[in-house]
């Protein structure tokens, strides 16, 4: 029988996941870029970041409840932790866009984890969207969803 555990996920800053246009932001305090693809001006950090709603727990919960890691991984005898680096932008409104996973964009090309993370993006409720001078803004989030896989000997 195979568990799956849930490492708890890091939530970074995120330095630029997309080739921009840089653009003087009103904001000179929080460092942005125009984004073609959201056609908006997008933070790479403010005065509070996005989050999942209820937190780092709820967040850890979650995942905690809806990960299904696929047969796949767990039956390739790897030793190594499955890992999927989440970049995507929480919007002003607390949608979740411009998604990428281990910086592919095409869902074509993901792999079997890589099509769970997504998924389980799908699955996400909308986030408190980030600030800057005290209003909500488009801003980049950064997350490594990596998961620890435990046989249990019957």
């Amino acid at each position: 029988m195979w568990r799956a555990c849930i490492l708890f996920p890091l939530v970074l800053a995120l330095a630029g996941s997309q080739p921009a246009i840089r653009h003087e932001a009103i904001q000179k305090d929080c460092p942005s870029y125009f984004s073609r693809a959201l056609h908006k001006t997008v933070y790479r950090s403010g005065d509070t970041e996005p989050d999942f709603p209820g937190g780092p727990s709820a967040y850890t919960r979650f995942l905690g409840k809806h990960l299904r890691v696929p047969e796949e991984v767990m039956e390739d005898g790897s030793t190594s932790i499955p890992r999927v680096n989440m970049k995507f932008v929480v919007d002003d409104d607390g949608m979740l866009k411009c998604i990428s996973l281990n910086d592919k964009k095409d869902t074509s090309s993901f792999g079997p984890m890589e099509k769970e993370a997504y998924r389980l993006i799908g699955l996400m409720p909308k986030w408190d969207p980030g600030t800057c001078k005290g209003k909500k803004v488009p801003m980049e989030v950064e997350k490594l969803l990596a998961a620890c896989i435990l046989v249990e000997h019957e």
